[in-house]
């Protein structure tokens, strides 16, 4: 087989990016006989227009580019040929029909890649390529260009302090610790040498649109813990059922990740997402569940001996998979979107019935832009117990979760959120992931956003306005905008990009968002509560928990997790809401309900009890 790289007619000039360091990101190129490959587009570099970008223009190509949002050696199995030239998984193992697969597959068994990790995002509007494969970069004004990304987020987005009353940094915590559950777009690091791509093809064989992969699990089921490939999962899993840890019960070391190491003992965290080590809680969060599930496996194993490892393994994985969408669906949720939203989709809790006929595969809208709302809530100075930090300087350095793991947490459920606004931490905007002070060489997130929704091929801002069934802007002067900047940036309404135009958007009544961010949230939780065989309310066996059992489950909270897993004594009831004497007293620990386990106690096979869970449900 011969390879060759992708024709193209057009040469993306730096001056179209604006980016210090780009990477391609991993795309299956369909065709028109309906076949694929797994190509990575070749971006031109700041330096010389010609050249193809190297994953080593600065020097923290892993740290910036990989722990962000995915860097991968092209010869990765997974990545080696598009989904659809895999062998379809097989669904009749029993096992896989009670406990779900670790890379999502056979969820839905007639439809067994539905969800499952390394698989090409779902589209809800038809991308906007050119030719195909190129981004959208030309204006609806003839003969001009779209605006830079760089100076849309300068001139859009400026550092500006925006609080949240009443809600607290956790939110933005758990949205991103929860968003890599689900979503991860990978990027390749092929760099200078040919796109492997396509094999003999026809010089007439036309190239359809590009589509990314997701490298995760689409559901909300813990792989941010377990991880999303069996090679991950057996370099995490310990002896017991239980999930390897350190004698100080912290979280193994990384034999691959890169991170700043601050202090003697400082090592790169491993856990079933890469990027644990970004940000302190990341790192926390990742612990916390880790911890979580041994307690559970050690608690389990106490009450029925009789199991084996395996059996206690995934009885705890379970748990720990309901408690995740539990605290999202229960607590976090209502929080970001306002009770129309949730009643429409039907978000809240004790509503629910498989329909096997919903793809829940993540879209390209939310991973790539929807679900990116929280960078806006991201605070500039970092609280660790009684000490705040400049964010540039938290990145990546996995110290403050080894070393200050309860002050972290306790920082996140005490600080109040930014607001979801254009206003950005200029730790995201002009620092992220940078060398050093006199370097100038950070990353800018947002740019990176706006660039990132063109290279997908995501609509304009206003037909997704369209397809939420809102009307569409036809003036700047729209009161629909909190900014009103967007006029100095972009020459039509037209062109303004879908991250850059939800973020401004004035906020539903009791919501974090605006009505076209709702929108595309809602459906997004919709689709992977109602098209998750085993979401955590489901009635039917052999994937249900008890009625007693969950009860328990109904009554955990992230602030009751946080408790039963640090050395924090008192807190308050909800975690994703500040301290308040009324509303949100801070309590002691040991007031708050937790999950009585003897409801998991299992029983004689001569006896009948339909409480006890069993392999048949």
């Amino acid at each position: 087989m011969t390879q060759r790289s992708v024709p193209t007619d057009h040469v993306i000039l730096p001056s179209d990016l604006d980016a210090q360091c780009l990477v391609s990101t991993v795309t299956c190129y369909y065709r028109s006989q309906g076949a694929g490959n797994s190509v990575s587009r070749p971006q031109s570099s700041e330096r010389d227009p010609q050249a193809v970008v190297q994953p080593n223009c600065f020097e923290l190509p892993e740290m910036a580019a990989g722990e962000m949002t995915g860097l991968l050696d092209d010869t990765q199995s997974e990545l080696r040929q598009c989904p659809h030239e895999n062998p379809e998984p097989e669904c009749r193992d029993p096992m896989k029909l009670k406990y779900r697969t670790i890379d999502g597959s056979c969820n839905n068994v007639a439809n067994p890649r539905w969800g499952k990790s390394f698989e090409p995002q779902q589209r809800l509007l038809a991308p906007h390529y050119i030719n195909g494969t190129l981004p959208r970069m030309f204006s609806k004004i003839p003969g001009e260009k779209l605006p830079l990304p760089r100076r849309i987020s300068k001139i859009v987005s400026p550092q500006q302090n925006s609080v949240a009353h009443g809600v607290s940094n956790m939110v933005m915590a758990w949205g991103q610790f929860i968003d890599h559950d689900f979503t991860g777009t990978p990027v390749t690091k092929n760099g200078s040498r040919t796109i492997k791509c396509c094999g003999d093809i026809a010089d007439e064989l036309k190239m359809e649109n590009g589509e990314q992969i997701n490298t995760l699990t689409s559901f909300l089921d813990g792989s941010a813990v377990y991880g999303n490939t069996q090679e991950a999962f057996d370099e995490l899993k310990g002896k017991d059922g239980k999930m390897l840890v350190t004698e100080d019960n912290m979280l193994p070391e990384s034999k691959s990740s890169t991170c700043k190491k601050e202090k003697v003992g400082d090592y790169c965290l491993a856990a079933g997402d890469h990027r644990v080590n970004v940000f302190v809680g990341l790192g926390g969060l990742h612990t916390l569940f880790v911890r979580e599930h041994n307690r559970l496996a050690t608690k389990l194993k106490t009450i029925n001996p009789g199991w084996d490892a395996d059996k206690i393994f995934e009885e705890t994985r379970r748990i720990v998979s309901a408690e995740f969408q539990h605290i999202t669906y229960a607590d976090w949720l209502p929080l970001v979107l306002d009770t129309d939203t949730l009643t429409k989709y039907r978000l809240g809790q004790n509503d629910y019935n498989y329909d096997p006929d919903i793809n829940p595969t993540i879209t390209n809208v939310f991973s790539t832009a929807s679900f990116r709302f929280g960078h806006s809530q991201v605070k500039q100075s970092v609280q660790i117990g009684k000490r705040k930090l400049q964010l540039q300087d938290t990145l990546l350095r996995p110290t403050f979760t080894l070393n200050h793991l309860t002050d972290a947490l306790e920082g996140l459920v005490s600080a109040p959120t930014d607001e979801v606004d254009p206003f950005f931490a200029n730790g995201l905007t002009d620092h992220m992931f940078e060398t050093n002070s006199t370097a100038h060489d950070g990353l800018d997130l947002v740019s990176s956003n706006i660039q990132r929704g063109r290279d997908h091929g995501l609509p304009p801002y206003n037909d997704w306005r369209e397809f939420c069934g809102l009307p569409r802007i036809t003036d700047f002067d729209t009161t629909e905008f909190i900014s009103k900047s967007l006029a100095s940036v972009y020459r039509h309404v037209d062109d303004i990009d879908l991250f850059v135009g939800a973020i401004c958007e004035k906020h539903l009544p009791g919501a974090l968002v605006g009505p076209t961010f709702a929108c595309l949230l809602g459906k997004q939780f919709h689709d992977i509560k109602f098209g998750d065989r085993f979401f955590y309310e489901t009635r039917s066996r052999p994937e249900r928990f008890t009625f007693q059992q969950l009860k328990q489950i109904q009554q955990i909270s992230l602030s009751k997790i946080i408790c039963d897993n640090t050395d924090m004594v008192d807190i308050q009831r909800d975690a994703f809401r500040t301290e308040d004497s009324v509303s949100n007293p801070r309590v002691n620990c040991k007031s708050l309900p937790g999950i009585n386990l003897d409801l998991w106690r299992a029983i004689s096979t001569t006896s009948i009890n339909r409480f006890a869970p069993s392999r048949n449900g």
